[in-house]
């Protein structure tokens, strides 16, 4: 009886552990731009908070079968560095590009491609990158982006230049701070309206592209 309480008292324990080190690391890596944010962040924080139990939990149960305790001092190196393996490898999936691939912005994406900041929820994306000229010009071309009517424009820019597209952007979301920034957009307005647009700088080397469904 003991030892199922104790093995109980343990795995809350480590839940708890595995829960703080996982936000903890989870929001370092948002705010410092090598994670998305959004439902990428989220899904991140799962991963993480459930590997964490996983392996703390498994290796304090061998711990009390063998009779050996495991510390809470061991208990919290083992769940903190399970939680920012976790996080290391959705952050260096992120920075690879998976979610342009994704969200089917380009595919492959090209070393020269430098993603700065991105977030996402269910039906959007928001994501500022750097990249070449000819890159930025084959995701204009491959998404088949125009420039917008004068009305289009007008519209999207009271609603995503300073950061307010329909009052969900990131405050690290500023295409207007770049120099001479110009649209692109592609609007589908019949059943299931989304709307999709790269705003990119005057040398066509910095991005900010959107969607919305």
């Amino acid at each position: 009886m003991r030892g199922m309480t104790r093995r109980l008292l343990i795995s809350i324990a480590v839940g708890l552990l595995g829960v703080l080190a996982s936000v903890g690391l989870t929001t370092l890596a948002v705010n410092t731009g090598v994670l998305f944010g959004g439902l990428t962040a989220f899904v991140s924080l799962v991963m993480a908070t459930v590997a964490c139990w996983v392996v703390a939990g498994a290796i304090a149960a061998i711990g009390i079968r063998r009779r050996r305790s495991l510390g809470w001092g061991a208990l919290i190196v083992i769940t903190i560095t399970v939680s920012a393996a976790v996080v290391v490898y959705r952050s260096w999936s992120s920075i690879r590009g998976s979610q342009l691939k994704a969200w089917n912005i380009i595919n492959p994406v090209p070393n020269s491609l430098h993603i700065h900041r991105g977030q996402d929820d269910l039906f959007s994306y928001w994501v500022h990158f750097s990249a070449p000229p000819e890159v930025i010009s084959a995701i204009i071309r491959s998404k088949q982006l125009m420039p917008p009517t004068s009305q289009e424009e007008k519209r999207v820019e009271q609603r995503s230049m300073g950061g307010a597209f329909n009052g969900q952007d990131p405050k690290w979301w500023m295409p207007g701070g770049m120099e001479n920034p110009r649209l692109y957009l592609h609007m589908h307005r019949g059943p299931g309206y989304w709307i999709q647009g790269l705003w990119v700088n005057e040398t066509m080397t910095e991005a900010y592209a959107f969607y919305r469904g």
